[in-house]
């Protein structure tokens, strides 16, 4: 498997010179953990726009909750 420049330029730089470097000692196994670097990388980004996502859930649902408290101790609960 070898780099192409359109491949290349999706990658950080950090990474691909690393990549480089030790793709001359073991391109299979360099390129494998490449792959996979980037990969946990991809799965830590979607976590933490799931996260997000899940945090403004929650602050809807205890906006609800307190507004419910809140519309029943002023009496206008039905």
């Amino acid at each position: 498997m070898t780099l192409s420049s359109s491949d290349s330029a999706s990658l950080p730089a950090e990474r691909l010179g690393g990549l480089l470097q030790s793709a001359s000692f073991h391109p299979q196994q360099t390129i494998a953990l490449g792959i996979s670097d980037l990969a946990e990388q991809a799965k830590e980004d979607r976590a933490d726009k799931l996260g997000i996502s899940c945090a403004e859930e929650v602050g809807s649902v205890y906006a609800a909750i307190l507004g419910a408290i809140v519309h029943r101790d002023a009496g206008l609960a039905d």
